[in-house]
């Protein structure tokens, strides 16, 4: 490691790295560009921060801050030192009842509107990024979005704020000693900023086109409007501070003023023969006070064809000149509503009389055709050219010349072979975004990007007086241009700001103020082919915050980050030694931690599910040894069960040291000494009753009941057994289940797939699905499973089955007990609730089957009271994982911890063994199966039938 001075007596030197993976794992952002930073520090706190400026300062370092990563103009990267903020400033809180939130950089934006949406607010940026972006980077760029025009952006939504500047000084524009403090501690900062006031208030020409510039949306350069709207120093530069992307400081902390959610909409989504038609309608909607207006052209509409499942939107041919209109009202009273969308429907049925234009309240329809636009730059870029970048790009001209300046520029994509471009974006705020995927290995395809970018901005500037950002942030690739479009006098105030900040330069260098005319050309980043499963990412980073190892190793973009550099330095003809090593790093932070739960295939607009590739990659890394052991216990089940059962049995008498502290660590120490092969003891794995033999046939039955492997083993935490309760309620609901043929002999193979051993996965699959289909009486009778996960592999098992099995596999009906439950035997029982106040965790594999909804039902039909928690997620557990790797539930659960042990709540429901014991340990609550909440109402008496 470097040199760093006094640094690491401020930081401590685990959050301080300078290993290959980590460096590796942050050289690219969601945008355009790579860099490869010296060193990664991840700061927690204004103490961090105020020590990393004052080493940068005395050794001539530079530094970028990095919060989601989700910046698209390449804000977020560095060759020096890249400073991670997104692990450890997360607090938030709720002011005035919803009409403020102070929130910490770290924060992520959907999950502060988690926690408004109930009082009726949200905050008033709205970027397409929502799911991930975090607020640092979000104020930082002045992100706006779908729902929030130049009127609810960060600037004119912050309220107060928090900074730290370059010469360590912290400020706070909430106290009022602070502007005085201000003045005493930084004058020369002061007076500068009242200096660049005056001038601009002297300057006419001036102050008029910087109020012009502001009525667009515009985050080129330095916000100059600040010097005009307020008046004392502090105010003018915390706004200063948004849009400024980190080149003036440190936003430690702000406080927005929230906007009020209305709690009626209306969307419609209208397609149009041409894209000049569809703009040309816009200014006179934007008069009819539209909430959200955005434009599609014929490419996006190709893009997003197959991921819109409403009836409205028949899956027809897209013309090439076709574009649609997603537009949608928003009021809180019904006939204003109703007059607004009437107003709409007439107003483009007089231009255009045939098209369809139908308007629809209905939420689902609404909220499939919102996520799929906010996807649609991801989902486009999936269609790209293997190997190629993304370059994401919005500009924005005043309404009136939107339709022209449509045509332009489709021209411009086609003078320059640009022939997969796409256009959209917010048209109602004459807001486009364009997106060109881009192979630029060669010097004549850099060479025509490089002139494309010179007629682009003379496009936007020179012809339409436009901006060249309009919510992204200036960047890199916009910054040689700042002084064509603000002008030589505008530009150097903007040069002057940046001198009076930081005078030393060390703060994001090349992004906003450039002296390279040819920054936007450099840097660019290579997308090398690794796997099929991923090689349409773009590293966006929306698969982010559902990771659980994000805390802990790499999040999933990084997984394909290190591999597609690994790839890099091998087809490059890099360092073998430096190959050797990511490798190395790889298998713990890439693969060992990796929980494999799939859900960011949920957070992705792709569905790429990472957790398949490192499944993949364990496959490849499993000896002979290894799947001969794999093929062994799988053609042994019952007598592997067996050995479990009995081993757990022996362990009991161990179970009264494993809460205290010594034996945790010999227990910790233990497991890390062997590399992961020897697991963390934990006091809730106890061994069950063995599996009672049960009575009655196929002709009788009306289910075949599969108990899994955990829940024929591992105690359920509960005097009854699983099996033992839901017989219970059959017996109750006049129902009669069988067990599959040779229950003892059968494993789905969820664990043998998780590990790797693909052979041993696909004989549990093939031996299941016999044994399923015989006991159902070839499909005829449903299959239920008591174990989420091992539900859900059940219904995946077309991925690994052919032929006849999958022909078997096919007929068969798989449902999930706590499905089966809810719609067979609740579904027509009208039930007396229980007064228990209960906390629901769904777990990955119901979310992945989309019955996390279904499964809040079923606890609402029996309590009266159910939480989940905001920020439920994966435990961690991943099976087993999290035995033999503690650290992994440790930081995954973190959040929901928090949360849980607020709340104060009677009982505790999931779906999993594996999952209730990684959060009973975890927050100190005992978490049970949902069957034990439908016992305790329909057979335990605390939950009466009222209607039968």
């Amino acid at each position: 490691m470097p040199n760093l001075g006094n640094l690491k007596k401020q930081i401590p030197s685990n959050r301080i790295r300078n290993d290959l993976i980590s460096r590796h794992a942050y050289a690219r952002d969601a945008g355009f560009y790579r860099l490869l930073p010296e060193l990664v520090v991840k700061a927690e706190s204004v103490k961090d921060v105020s020590a990393l400026f004052k080493y940068a300062t005395e050794k001539q370092r530079k530094i970028v801050f990095r919060a989601g990563g989700t910046s698209l103009s390449g804000q977020a990267l560095s060759d020096d030192i890249l400073v991670e903020i997104k692990g450890g400033w997360r607090s938030m809180a709720v002011l005035d009842g919803g009409q403020a939130i102070s929130l910490e950089p770290g924060v992520v934006a959907a999950h502060a509107n988690l926690h408004l949406a109930p009082l009726g607010y949200r905050i008033g940026p709205d970027p397409g990024s929502l799911q991930s972006a975090c607020i640092g980077g979000i104020v930082a760029n002045n992100a706006s979005g779908i729902g929030s025009g130049t009127w609810a952006n960060s600037y004119q939504t912050l309220r107060a704020m928090e900074m730290v500047l370059p010469n360590g000084l912290v400020l706070n524009t909430e106290n009022p000693l602070d502007d005085e403090r201000f003045h005493q501690q930084a004058p020369e900062i002061y007076t500068g900023l009242l200096n660049l006031r005056a001038r601009i208030l002297q300057n006419r020409q001036l102050l008029k086109r910087i109020q012009e510039k502001y009525k667009l949306k515009n985050t080129v350069g330095y916000g100059l409007n600040s010097f005009i709207d307020f008046e004392r120093p502090i105010e003018i530069l915390a706004h200063l501070m948004v849009g400024s992307e980190g080149t003036l400081g440190f936003i430690s902390k702000v406080t927005l003023k929230t906007v009020a959610l209305q709690p009626l909409q209306a969307t419609a989504f209208v397609r149009f023969d041409s894209l000049e038609k569809a703009a040309g309608v816009i200014p006179a909607l934007k008069r009819l006070g539209i909430y959200a207006c955005e434009i599609l052209d014929a490419a996006a509409l190709q893009a997003v064809l197959g991921h819109w499942h409403d009836n409205t939107q028949p899956e027809t041919i897209i013309s090439p000149d076709e574009a649609a209109l997603l537009l949608e009202f928003q009021e809180n009273d019904q006939a204003m509503l109703d007059q607004q969308v009437a107003q709409a429907r007439d107003l483009i049925h007089k231009k255009y009389p045939r098209l369809k234009v139908a308007f629809s309240q209905e939420k689902d329809a609404r909220d499939n055709l919102w996520k799929t636009r906010r996807e649609l730059g991801p989902i486009h870029a999936a269609t790209r050219p293997p190997g190629t970048t993304v370059l994401s790009e919005d500009v924005c001209f005043h309404p009136k010349h939107l339709a022209k300046a449509i045509k332009d520029l489709k021209s411009l994509f086609k003078r320059y072979h640009y022939s997969d471009a796409v256009i959209f974006g917010h048209a109602g705020d004459g807001n486009l975004h364009f997106k060109l995927s881009l192979d630029l290995s060669s010097e004549r395809a850099l060479t025509n990007y490089s002139e494309f970018m010179e007629d682009m901005v003379t496009l936007v500037v020179d012809k339409y007086d436009g901006s060249l950002k309009a919510e992204h942030g200036t960047g890199r690739n916009m910054a040689p241009f700042v002084e064509r479009e603000w002008g030589s006098e505008a530009y150097a105030i903007m040069k002057e700001l940046k001198d009076l900040l930081d005078p030393h330069g060390i703060l994001n260098p090349d992004v906003i103020i450039s002296r390279d005319p040819q920054i936007h050309l450099k840097h660019i980043k290579p997308i090398p082919l690794v796997d099929p499963l991923v090689d349409a990412c773009i590293e966006c980073g929306l698969c982010e915050p559902a990771c659980p190892s994000s805390d802990l190793s790499l999040t999933p973009r990084q997984r394909i980050v290190i591999l597609r550099e690994m790839e890099m330095l091998k087809s490059q003809g890099g360092s073998e030694a430096e190959h050797h090593t990511l490798n190395q790093a790889f298998q713990y932070k890439g693969i060992d931690t990796c929980a494999g739960d799939g859900l960011c295939a949920l957070a992705c607009p792709i569905n790429i599910d990472t957790g398949r590739l490192v499944k993949n990659l364990r496959q490849e890394s499993r000896g002979p040894i290894s799947k001969a052991i794999g093929q062994a216990v799988q053609n042994h089940t019952r007598l592997s069960l067996r050995v479990i059962r009995s081993g757990l049995q022996g362990l009991r008498p161990i179970a009264v040291l494993a809460h205290r502290p010594a034996f945790k660590g010999i227990n910790k120490a233990l497991t890390k000494w062997s590399g992961g092969r020897i697991p963390l003891w934990n006091p809730l794995l106890r061994a069950t009753r063995v599996l009672k033999r049960q009575q009655g046939n196929m002709e009788e039955a009306d289910l075949v009941y599969f108990p899994s492997c955990v829940n024929r083993v591992i105690h359920s935490g509960h005097p009854l057994s699983i099996p033992e309760a839901f017989a219970d309620i059959l017996a109750y609901a006049g129902l009669h289940s069988i067990y599959p043929q040779q229950v003892k002999d059968l494993c789905c193979g969820l664990g043998f797939q998780s590990k790797g051993l693909a052979d041993a996965a696909h004989q549990a699959a093939i031996h299941t699905t016999h044994a399923l289909w015989e006991s159902s009486d070839g499909g005829r009778l449903p299959i239920v499973m008591d174990t989420s996960p091992c539900t859900y592999h059940l219904m995946q098992y077309d991925q690994i089955l052919s032929g006849t099995h999958l022909a078997y596999w096919r007929e068969l009906k798989i449902m999930d007990m706590a499905e089966y439950l809810h719609d067979q035997v609740l579904a027509d029982r009208d039930v007396v609730k229980t007064h228990a106040r209960v906390v629901l965790h769904p777990t990955c594999s119901n979310m992945r089957n989309g019955l996390d909804q279904k499964l809040e039902s079923l606890a609402r039909k029996c309590a009266k009271t159910v939480i989940r928690p905001t920020h439920v997620g994966c435990c961690g557990m991943a099976g087993d994982r999290g035995l033999f790797y503690p650290e992994l539930p440790e930081t995954a659960n973190l959040p929901e911890v928090a949360q849980v042990k607020s709340l104060g709540a009677e009982k505790h429901y999931s779906t999993s063994r594996m999952c209730e014991i990684g959060l009973s340990s975890a927050t100190q609550q005992d978490y049970l199966s949902i069957v034990y909440l439908v016992h305790d109402v329909l057979i335990n008496g605390k939950g009466q039938v009222k209607n039968d």
